[in-house]
């Protein structure tokens, strides 16, 4: 498998055949941009996703120009590109309380999550359907609300109890390698 940062919170998850999952592409129209320019082609061909995923409306985690599975890798009817996929879907809250949806799911027998943009602790129900994943993509904390430090995040993590942690939903300069 092979993780690529997009940015903010998209990445591109391709598994050992090639196929690729794509969550959170974002739209970087002037209207809604917010710093990082959407690409235009991924590895030197048009940007392409055989599955594209959005955890929320939001024009920083929803955005399709319609012609991404058109430049996917192919498939072939009746194939199975996913094997064990798995794909679950946790709702979850924003700090406004805006829905969300959490995604697990399993490339090359590894456990994926995406909690979006969560900001509260997830309650035991979550945490069960979520189960423990083996790659857990998590926003930070917020700085501080109402006058405390939040700790939503290491509190998460710590119910979650992944082998890994990717920090998302952030801006990185853009010449970094």
């Amino acid at each position: 498998m092979i993780i690529t940062y997009i940015g903010l919170s998209c990445f591109m998850i391709e598994n050992k055949a090639g196929f690729r999952v794509c969550v959170d592409p974002f739209n970087d129209s002037p209207e809604w941009a917010l710093g990082p320019r959407f690409p235009k082609e991924f590895k030197g061909q048009p940007f392409g996703a055989n599955i594209v995923l959005s955890t929320e409306p939001d024009a920083d985690h929803a955005y399709s120009p319609g012609d991404w599975l058109q430049h996917a890798p192919e498939t072939k009817p009746n194939s199975n590109p996913f094997p064990g996929f798995d794909l679950r879907g946790t709702v979850i809250y924003e700090w406004n309380g805006d829905l969300n949806i959490a995604y697990s799911y399993t490339i090359d027998g590894i456990r994926l999550t995406h909690l979006a943009d969560n900001a509260h602790v997830l309650t035991s129900e979550q945490i069960a359907e979520i189960g423990t994943p083996d790659i857990l993509f998590i926003s930070p904390s917020k700085p501080k609300m109402e006058g405390k430090e939040d700790v939503t995040t290491i509190e998460n993590i710590s119910l979650l109890k992944p082998k890994l942690v990717v920090w998302a939903h952030h801006i990185a300069p853009e010449n970094l390698p």
